[in-house]
């Protein structure tokens, strides 16, 4: 992400569950879901996704430049480069939705190193360079047998957000950063409008994973403008918010009900430590209604 603000600038603007956790609620001293994709979109007008394609190039460019982009030897006069940027053809199945990959070396998650290699280079590590590279990858991630994984991230674009550039500080002591972000009360009053607040009827059981990803973003209602997320709801659905009460209660009573299995997911289990579900579900109503 940081890369990514610092290369393209205006052009791109962030959001999402992994905008909110990872850097706004730690704002907070409040504990993250656990979220794995990174969602952003192009405030360009665009005529295809080639038109993106081709700016990646040249930002994948651009990280090999700055010493970014990782080679690594698999054989005597072969490497594979990771920490690029790959389209994403297994998860790119909406028009104004470009789906992408980042491969990055993991310690428990992913595909094993050689299996990765074999796979995508249609080559075999030498034995020789794959036992110095184990003995790297214990001494640098405490594992003999490190992995690779992606991380997926989807530009979105031919839709127009409410944007706000926020100074913020990023995790993992990666300094501090000028950020585009579509503005937070409107994800907010997005989730509440399009899901909290809409009636499900029988499908809601579909949908309570959703409702419990949204019930702990809205923590952020304790330092965002209560007054702008009413007015974008309003001009989302065209109803005030004090409308949705009921709904919301309803939807949120049945998260309490029937949403334990949801509850319970490694997603949460840093919140868990701290919070139960009720606690939770009781601090949100009490901020929002």
């Amino acid at each position: 992400m940081k890369l990514l603000q610092a290369y393209f600038k205006d052009k791109i603007v962030f959001g999402g569950g992994a905008i909110l956790n990872y850097v706004f609620l730690r704002s907070m001293n409040e504990l993250p879901r656990f979220t794995f994709d990174l969602d952003s979109s192009w405030t360009k007008e665009v005529s295809s996704k080639r038109v993106f394609l081709k700016e990646l190039l040249l930002f994948n460019k651009h990280l090999s430049e700055s010493s970014n982009v990782l080679y690594v030897p698999v054989s005597r006069d072969r490497y594979i480069s990771l920490y690029v940027v790959e389209y994403d053809a297994e998860k790119n199945h909406y028009p104004n939705i470009l789906s992408l990959r980042y491969p990055v070396i993991c310690r428990w998650s992913g595909e094993e190193f050689h299996k990765y290699v074999k796979r995508t280079s249609r080559i075999e590590v030498e034995y020789g360079i794959l036992r110095k590279l184990r003995r790297v990858f214990e001494e640098a991630l405490n594992v003999k047998s490190a992995k690779v994984d992606y991380v997926r991230f989807e530009i979105s674009f031919g839709e127009s957000f409410p944007v706000k550039t926020y100074r913020v500080e990023l995790p993992f002591n990666l300094g501090t950063l000028d950020l585009n972000v579509t503005e937070i009360e409107y994800q907010l009053a997005s989730k509440i409008a399009w899901r909290l607040g809409k009636d499900f009827g029988d499908n809601i059981e579909y949908v309570l994973h959703d409702l419990l990803k949204i019930l702990l973003d809205l923590r952020l209602l304790k330092i965002v403008n209560r007054d702008k997320i009413e007015g974008y709801v309003e001009k989302i659905l065209g109803k005030r918010l004090v409308e949705l009460r009921d709904k919301i209660k309803d939807n949120l009573a049945t998260l309490l009900h029937k949403g334990g299995l949801y509850w319970n997911s490694h997603h949460y289990m840093l919140i868990r430590k701290e919070r139960t579900l009720d606690e939770i579900v009781d601090e949100v109503i009490s901020l929002l209604l």
